[in-house]
């Protein structure tokens, strides 16, 4: 039995007399009402109830957050909600945004037939409009997404979406709260004596040793220096634990004053810890923060670290700090006289270090971190700016062996984030260990990052997550050692490359955009190779150089190159080199925007034979690619651009003087690496 409808909703029963009274009623629409109706199958009967009132259901359930770590995701600025008519009547349906940085690119109000369903699209700008950047640490942007059922009135469904601008499990600046037990102790180098109690900003010590002394281990004491004051001493040799992860022992400030308290540490370390001399066998639950510490005295020889983190030890956190001008400025490498030696949960955060170097031939390299032995390290919204080199020091000069970030082998749990890493001697992180490296901005060094490269002790390969992140610019290490190379990717077991930026190499003169390093041989023995690698949705814009693919088949395995523009208007370099051809069966391909202005036909080499574009994509199986020069917004920005939007002067130089003024108490957000990131993104958008 069907009951047919030309177009408008009919009344409907059955009766079958013969048995009694059954009485099946409802409307139908245009078609045809039998057991199964407009989207319905056999068996679900029960979803649409006869008699219960019409609504309208909104899917995704649960609300939506974007932050940093995920806004140059496409699809995190892009959501789609699914509204389903789940009854018997047509609905008719409105949605709604509250707030500005929320908008409707298509149609925002409609019908609903029954069983029917329709996608609601909703643009997140993170900016917002004219650039009024919703959000802030302590108050995080939220706007709501209401589903009107326009017959009532009534709203049908309300969705969440944050805006964030700090990282999931980051915040803004750390707060603290004194333990009904906190002692807290006051030091000021202008007011203080050391015959004071120290115990009140009113009868401060004068000496940082001074009040110190007065810490207990064990307990959740504070340090306070008065802020504005110089010490000509460090915090020194480093024996005392806080309480627990939510009771930490402090070293920070007091008082109003702008500039953070500077330590003066002449050609000796900041602070240290380390096996012996009576120290507990670990340091634990330690917050250093708001402190200034520099090796005014270092001549760029001997041994000069600033803080030197050797006895096994968790939860460090340094946050609002300044190290500056120290052989190396920070280590963090758990060691111990016998037994295991590990440290556990670091966080460097929101501080600047910058300026280490050291006269070559003194035993060291130097290094603006480095990190071994650390389980779960964050690196999160920090200026690495000019370590491991110094033009005015003799015998100091950059070479291979020094960087801004070091993380070695033997680290776990690794995450960079929303960094500005500059103007490295080498380069800008090591990444040794693989992990996460996500919405950083590089900018002007001589190689910007390298993930894996070591098999001891990760013989299985790393796992490589590089994602959102920026690099501008390249520079030589010094004549005799030309660079300018983008990413180096070896010994890797999985990974993914994705939504990076890498744009306009000027003075790097031996420019390399990936260098896939995956032959033992030519990488002097080093790890598996690479494999399971995801390389997409990328935009190498004018960097001058190629992809360089080392290694055979047996070494690389599984390596997607989806969606990417590779895009050079001003090198005649290849825009893929394989060293062997055999590699190109460990590659696939799909959905690229290929084109090389200064070059004729032959944009590929594979084993030092010249290709054309096609035959590569022949080789990795390629059909949807294109060669075809893809048109930008404003490829050309720079953060010097960037610094003439804030109101500064033009200049790479001006851009990172503000960025080194960085600290709690004259914030601006403007300079937060992911902010730059999204002003440079915005200029490879369609013109």
């Amino acid at each position: 039995m069907a009951i047919h409808n030309a177009g408008r909703f009919v009344s409907w029963c059955v009766r079958a007399p013969a048995f009694g009274l059954v009485l099946l009623c409802g409307c139908a629409p245009g078609g045809s009402a039998s057991a199964t109706a407009q989207g319905q199958t056999p068996g679900d009967s029960g979803r649409r109830t006869p008699g219960t009132s019409a609504s309208i259901t909104v899917r995704p359930e649960g609300d939506t957050r974007v932050g940093p770590e995920t806004e140059f995701d496409t699809r995190a600025l892009h959501l789609a909600f699914t509204i389903e008519n789940d009854t018997w009547a047509t609905i008719p349906w409105e949605a709604r945004v509250s707030e500005r940085w929320l908008s409707l690119p298509g149609p925002a109000s409609g019908e609903l037939a029954p069983g029917a369903s329709v996608v609601l699209a909703v643009d997140v700008d993170p900016d917002g409009p004219e650039g009024d950047q919703p959000g802030t640490d302590e108050a995080p942007a939220v706007a709501h997404v209401v589903f009107l059922d326009r017959r009532t009135g009534s709203t049908a469904a309300d969705r969440t979406v944050t805006l964030d601008s700090t990282y999931v499990d980051g915040g803004g600046w750390t707060a603290f709260t004194p333990s009904p037990d906190t002692v807290a102790v006051y030091v000021s180098s202008s007011m203080g004596a050391d015959s004071n109690d120290g115990l009140s900003p009113g009868t401060p010590k004068r000496s940082i040793a001074a009040g110190a002394a007065l810490l207990r281990h064990g307990y959740p004491d504070w340090l306070l220096l008065y802020r504005g004051d110089t010490w000509q001493e460090g915090l020194g040799y480093w024996k005392k634990s806080g309480r627990s992860a939510s009771e930490p022992m402090l070293v920070s400030t007091y008082g109003n004053a702008t500039p953070r308290p500077l330590l003066r540490t002449g050609s000796g370390g900041a602070i240290w810890t380390m096996p012996g001399g009576n120290s507990p066998p670990t340091i634990d639950d330690l917050a250093i923060v708001g402190l200034r510490f520099v090796a005014d005295g270092f001549d760029g020889s001997g041994d000069c670290v600033g803080a030197r983190i050797l006895q096994p030890g968790s939860r460090l956190l340094i946050e609002d700090c300044a190290f500056e001008g120290y052989g190396t400025n920070l280590v963090f490498q758990a060691f111990a006289n016998s037994g295991p030696a590990r440290h556990h949960d670091f966080k460097l955060r929101r501080s600047i270090i910058a300026d280490a170097h050291c006269v070559h031939g003194t035993g060291s390299h130097s290094q603006g971190l480095y990190a071994l032995s650390v389980d779960n390290l964050v690196i999160e919204d920090c200026l690495f700016d000019h370590n491991g080199w110094s033009e005015t020091v003799p015998g100091a000069g950059a070479d291979v062996f020094s960087h801004n970030i070091y993380v070695d082998n033997d680290n776990t749990g690794v995450v960079v984030r929303g960094n500005i890493i500059s103007n490295a001697a080498s380069h800008g992180l090591q990444m040794r260990c693989g992990g996460s490296v996500i919405n950083n901005l590089f900018v002007r060094n001589s190689i910007s990052l390298l993930v894996g490269g070591g098999n001891v002790p990760n013989p299985g390969g790393v796992r490589a997550e590089v994602r959102g992140n920026v690099f501008l610019d390249g520079k030589n290490i010094d004549g005799s050692d030309p660079r300018g190379w983008g990413m180096q990717i070896a010994n890797i077991s999985s990974g993914d490359i994705s939504y990076n930026v890498m744009a306009n190499n000027v003075l790097g003169s031996q420019p390399s955009v990936f260098s896939l390093e995956a032959d033992p041989g030519i990488n002097s023995g080093v790890g598996i190779g690479i494999h399971d690698l995801m390389i997409q949705q990328n935009t190498i814009y004018s960097w001058g150089g190629s992809v360089f693919v080392e290694g055979d088949q047996s070494y690389l395995s599984n390596i997607d190159f989806d969606h990417n523009d590779l895009q050079d208007l001003h090198g005649n370099m290849a825009l893929f080199e394989h060293f062997n051809s055999s590699s190109m069966g460990g590659l696939q391909a799909s959905g690229n925007r290929f084109f090389s202005q200064l070059l004729p036909t032959s944009w590929t080499v594979i084993g030092f034979i010249p290709h054309t574009m096609g035959y590569w994509m022949s080789q990795v199986g390629d059909t949807t690619s294109t060669v075809e020069l893809v048109r930008y917004l404003e490829p050309d920005r720079s953060v010097a651009s960037y610094n003439a939007t804030q109101g500064g002067s033009a200049s790479h130089d001006a851009f990172i003087a503000v960025a080194r003024q960085q600290s709690h108490a004259s914030w601006n957000p403007s300079y937060q690496a992911f902010r730059v990131n999204r002003y440079i993104r915005r200029g490879f958008s369609a013109p």
